[in-house]
């Protein structure tokens, strides 16, 4: 009986740790892909197992306790959901951005005037430059040139529906809107057209327009800088974060440091959407380890 018993307990010593290492994760489909891979392959060697069946999926998952994290996201950062006992930490940004021509002289623009151009319940529409900027028209005829607002057919790259759940909220697009197939169509078109305004979900949209900050209604604007979506000052991006519970941040932390690696931020990044900065997911890490 002794070598049996001995037998037995060397085998419950080599499969226990593997099981206790076992961690379960539920995220976004958003995710899936790419930036998937990247975020298991990186969790492999703490044991995640990880699915990717949506947002609303992961909540209720996380809720129940039936995984240890998730990834959430949702149109907007006012809308992230708050759940007790959970810790949340950001992990990256689907950006809306509105472009204009390079030499347009505008230097922001707000949700008012955003409506008044896109959208279809305004008490008056702005229909030429000279509407938005004022007496800053310069002198390049702008004063006389007519807007020509352009947006992305729905589920493209997901800037449209950012847009309309923030700016234009409880309103419609207006007939006057040029829909594109895609986000490259509206390229080709908005380099046609210099009196063009165009929603676009691009991190490189400098390369082609002036992007240009925005403020929610008529107060101070903002653009969309890492520091700017870090701290939640632009205003049109849809969050994506990591949930975990509170108690159990020391037992997460080799795992949690594994998602905020350089390799799953370049993922994040080659796949259109924007990456922690690197001081900020260092930031995040040391006040974990402190104990904030």
């Amino acid at each position: 009986m002794k070598p049996f018993l001995i037998a037995i307990v060397g085998w419950l010593s080599a499969i226990l740790p593997a099981v206790a290492q076992t961690l379960t994760l539920s995220g976004t489909d958003f995710f899936k892909g790419d930036i998937a891979k990247s975020m298991e392959a990186a969790g492999a060697s703490h044991g995640l197992k990880a699915t990717w069946s949506g947002s609303f999926q992961a909540l209720q998952a996380l809720r129940s306790g039936k995984v240890d994290l998730a990834v959430l996201t949702s149109p907007s950062p006012e809308e992230l959901p708050d759940v007790p006992g959970m810790r949340r930490m950001p992990i990256a940004y689907r950006l809306c951005r509105v472009v204009v021509a390079k030499d347009n002289p505008v230097n922001s623009i707000s949700y008012k005037q955003l409506r008044a151009i896109y959208g279809s319940r305004a008490s008056q529409r702005l229909e030429n430059w000279k509407d938005v900027l004022g007496t800053n028209t310069g002198t390049s005829g702008w004063a006389n040139r007519a807007i020509e607002p352009m947006i992305p057919i729905a589920y493209t790259s997901f800037s449209r529906e950012i847009f309309l759940h923030n700016a234009l909220r409880d309103d419609r697009l207006h007939p006057s809107v040029k829909v594109f197939s895609n986000e490259k169509a509206l390229q080709n078109a908005f380099a046609a057209n210099s009196g063009a305004i165009a929603i676009l979900s691009g991190l490189a949209v400098e390369e082609f327009s002036k992007p240009i900050p925005v403020s929610k209604e008529d107060g101070q604007s903002f653009t969309a800088t890492p520091e700017n979506l870090y701290f939640g000052d632009y205003p049109l991006y849809m969050p994506f974060s990591l949930y975990f519970p509170e108690i159990r941040t020391k037992e997460l932390l080799p795992l949690i440091e594994a998602f905020y690696s350089k390799e799953v931020s370049q993922a994040i990044f080659q796949n259109g959407l924007a990456p922690v900065p690197d001081a900020f997911r260092t930031a995040e890490i040391n006040r974990l380890k402190q104990g904030f």
